[in-house]
């Protein structure tokens, strides 16, 4: 008998244990691969370095279509940052107003025409296979007419935000980092 069988033997042993060692990590690589399955497909992410709650927000006028106020912000500062660009409007109007009186405040001002606010909450992603992926998990529009109190809307919408992030059981949290 020649020496190959059992060489053979050896070489296959070897490769086997070197496989059965190996099978482990490259299953847990695939399982942990954070696949999210849309309607154009699954997105594979790999691992998540960030993951925020977010929401667009548009106001405009629902007969022209104008913006009055747009805001790409996470939902717990939506109010801030929709207040912030909204005294940026009423500063901008009070400059032309000599008189105290002619002036208007950010609490008491009022909406002239019929508004239509859309709402794009979403769930940004900073990943190792996608350095920047976006999750649509709502689309809500409401409307405000007139002499809506803009400020209250603004407080209406960050409710109807506050409402769509306790939805989610995890606290916002999609997927486990």
């Amino acid at each position: 008998m020649s020496n190959t069988a059992p060489a053979a033997i050896l070489g296959v042993s070897i490769m086997a244990a070197a496989a059965i060692y190996v099978a482990p990590s490259v299953i847990a690589d695939y399982q942990n691969q954070n696949i999210i399955n849309t309607t154009n497909g699954a997105v594979r992410l790999g691992e998540v370095y960030n993951e925020a709650l977010k929401v667009r927000m548009e106001m405009k006028d629902s007969e022209t279509g104008d913006v009055f106020i747009s805001v790409d912000e996470g939902v717990d500062d939506f109010y801030k940052a929709a207040r912030s660009e909204f005294e940026k409007i009423v500063n901008a109007r009070n400059k032309g107003e000599k008189s105290e009186k002619d002036k208007i405040s950010v609490e008491a001002a009022l909406l002239k025409v019929h508004m239509t606010i859309t709402l794009d909450t979403y769930i940004h992603y900073r990943s190792e296979y996608q350095p920047s992926f976006s999750l649509t998990i709502d689309q809500h529009e409401i409307s405000a007419g007139v002499n809506s109190n803009i400020n209250n809307v603004l407080m209406q919408v960050q409710e109807y935000l506050n409402n769509v992030k306790s939805g989610n059981p995890q606290n916002s949290r999609i997927i486990k980092t």
